[in-house]
């Protein structure tokens, strides 16, 4: 596989097009708005959270964010809705 150094890709000549954004323009995307979570909704995806298996990536056991209480899920759910 060839190094190719970014300003020779296809991306950077379709960047280098766009038009600058204004404060007064729109900003079109192709994600859908999700709505954020409830507390609630967090709550629930919590409790279902399956106890005796491997932590993911985040190396967080299941256990310990059960056993954290309204503390941990409170942050949880200000995290999830800052994302």
């Amino acid at each position: 596989m060839r190094f190719v150094p970014f300003k020779d890709t296809q991306i950077a000549r379709e960047t280098r097009e766009l038009p600058s954004c204004s404060s007064n323009s729109e900003i079109h995307t192709s994600e859908l708005l999700v709505p954020e979570p409830s507390a609630f909704e967090v709550e629930l995806v919590i409790e279902k959270l399956k106890s005796h298996k491997s932590p993911g990536t985040d190396q967080i056991p299941a256990e310990l964010i059960k056993a954290g209480g309204r503390t941990i899920r409170c942050e949880i759910h200000t995290l999830t809705n800052f994302i």
